[in-house]
């Protein structure tokens, strides 16, 4: 009966309206703005990136956490299209949140998807260790990211602020996922961790660049959290082959608690 029921539930699955919805967005071209009816309806810059991150935030829950207080502050760096939001005010209707987008056309996306929501500020900056303007080379969905190295029609000049100078009260959830930036803004903040509950940061290790891993971890340690660590993507024979996607060659999503 037990296997009976799983496969049951599987099949009702595979035809249900979601999964139809999901099959359709993975035949729209890639970086193709569209819409879908998922999540009461919202717009998309990347149909293969929405179905990864609603996979990801919406069926696995990466983000699932549970707080002390029924008005958690969180502030959220890379919102991209906002699914994150999305979710922790689903869970979290009375949060507050800030969110940083630095790429101006999935910011626009962003701000349009979080309209509904009260309480819930955004930026389009880039949070970094020092203020200033930089390059930000935008892949049009999930993986833009700042790059000093880069040129092209993919290139544009965002405004960067060190995140410390909105970090002035009790965070009870701070979540990283800046495609690389972590580390140096990770130190840009270590003054202020004391003011951090939860945090999560998505590691990302970029081919042929040193990695900062370590050092990231001893920073977490010695500021007196306790980490978990996940994979989001790695090679499954690393000794045989490590597969570089979007210019990353491992990804880790890091969680840590006091």
């Amino acid at each position: 009966m037990g296997l009976l029921s799983i496969g049951l539930k599987k099949i009702k699955r595979f035809y249900s309206k979601e999964e139809n919805e999901l099959r359709r967005l993975v035949g729209v071209p890639r970086y193709t703005e569209c819409e879908t009816n998922l999540l009461g309806g919202i717009s998309l810059a990347d149909s293969l990136s929405f179905v990864a991150g609603y996979e990801e935030i919406f069926r696995r829950e990466n983000y699932k956490v549970n707080f002390s207080t029924t008005e958690p502050f969180i502030i959220d760096c890379g919102s991209n299209i906002g699914l994150s939001i999305i979710y922790f005010k689903s869970h979290f209707p009375n949060a507050t949140i800030i969110g940083f987008e630095p790429d101006p056309k999935i910011f626009a996306i962003l701000k349009k998807n979080t309209a509904k929501f009260q309480n819930v500020v955004l930026y389009n900056k880039a949070v970094s260790k020092e203020k200033g303007k930089l390059n930000f080379e935008s892949e049009g969905g999930f993986s833009g990211r700042l790059n000093d190295e880069a040129s092209g029609n993919n290139v544009v000049s965002v405004e960067a602020e060190p995140l410390s100078a909105y970090m002035d009260r009790k965070i009870d959830l701070l979540k990283i996922d800046i495609e690389g930036a972590e580390y140096e803004v990770l130190l840009e903040i270590r003054p202020k961790l004391e003011l951090v509950d939860k945090l999560f940061i998505e590691y990302h290790s970029m081919d042929k660049k040193d990695q900062n891993l370590d050092m990231l971890l001893a920073v977490l340690k010695q500021e007196g959290y306790r980490v978990h660590i996940k994979e989001a993507h790695t090679a499954k024979h690393p000794f045989i082959e490590i597969p570089v996607v979007a210019g990353m060659d491992n990804q880790l999503e890091i969680y840590a608690s006091r």
